[in-house]
């Protein structure tokens, strides 16, 4: 087993001292990588064993003696242990998501899409589902048109407003607009909640990277990390503005799409 503290006297002549600074440099990245291993294996660990354990109680309690008769209570587990399988199934689609885009094998169906139609299915999803936040759309009345993979756009979007709301537990309103520029569109997602200081802004799309004094919000930190890489691959960029207790704006950059190429890429389609 290796000694991983160990660390060259930085000492004699020159050249030496630089061997041993050289050697020190990469003992502590070795350190801080091990230690980020440490964090994601535990954080996997935690994520996994709560929904794990509800599992485990429910069959349980299936097979006692205490065994639920009537027909209600029993769909009721049966609800309790579905929600749990989508939970982990949630958590390793994340984790699969991110070894993709770290391989460079993540594949994308790219099809010209307005995004306006994006923003507006994933809002309604939202408004249904939270009735403490009022939700706010403001998209121009003509296409905004990039070539994107739908399903990882929604994505994308869903995985904005989860946090939009998850940061502002006291409710309040969230505001989506989009509008385009000469080479790109924009979507802006914004909230009214907690938001971040300048050391939780450095790390922010970091794996596993929450906030620790809002650790009881459900979640496994793999979000935004999430929609950085996917982004990413669509040639775009994330950008975030945020102040403590002020609120934050994520805004999300992809390429726009030329008509000539909605054009190219729809006779394409026909032929």
């Amino acid at each position: 087993m290796g000694e991983f503290d160990i660390r060259a006297p930085v000492a004699g002549a020159a050249e030496l001292r630089d061997m041993a600074s050289c050697f020190n440099g990469l003992a502590d990245d070795l350190a801080r990588q091990r230690e980020r291993q440490s964090v994601f294996i535990a954080s996997v660990a935690h994520e996994l064993r709560n929904p794990i354990q509800v599992l485990q109680f429910s069959c349980n309690l299936m097979a006692s003696e205490q065994a639920p008769s009537k027909e209600g209570q029993i769909q009721r587990v049966f609800t309790i242990v579905r929600r749990q399988l989508a939970a982990m199934d949630c958590i390793l689609g994340d984790l699969l998501d991110i070894a993709r885009t770290e391989s460079g094998t993540l594949k994308l169906t790219l099809q010209p899409t307005d995004v306006r139609q994006i923003i507006l299915e994933s809002v309604e999803l939202f408004e249904i589902a939270s009735k403490n936040h009022r939700i706010e759309v403001i998209v121009p009345d003509f296409p905004l048109l990039v070539a994107c993979d739908t399903l990882r756009l929604q994505q994308v979007l869903s995985n904005l407003l989860s946090n939009a709301i998850k940061y502002s537990p006291k409710g309040g309103s969230v505001a989506v607009r989009a509008t385009r520029t000469p080479s790109e569109v924009w979507i802006e997602v914004a909230d009214t909640g907690i938001g971040l200081s300048p050391e939780q802004l450095a790390e922010l799309f970091q794996p596993f990277r929450r906030l620790s004094e809002h650790a009881g919000i459900a979640g496994a930190g793999l979000g935004l990390s999430i929609v950085r890489r996917l982004i990413k691959a669509h040639g775009g960029q994330v950008e975030v503005s945020s102040e403590r207790g002020s609120g934050s704006v994520f805004k999300v950059r992809i390429p726009r799409l030329p008509a000539s190429k909605v054009d190219e890429t729809v006779t394409a389609r026909l032929h």
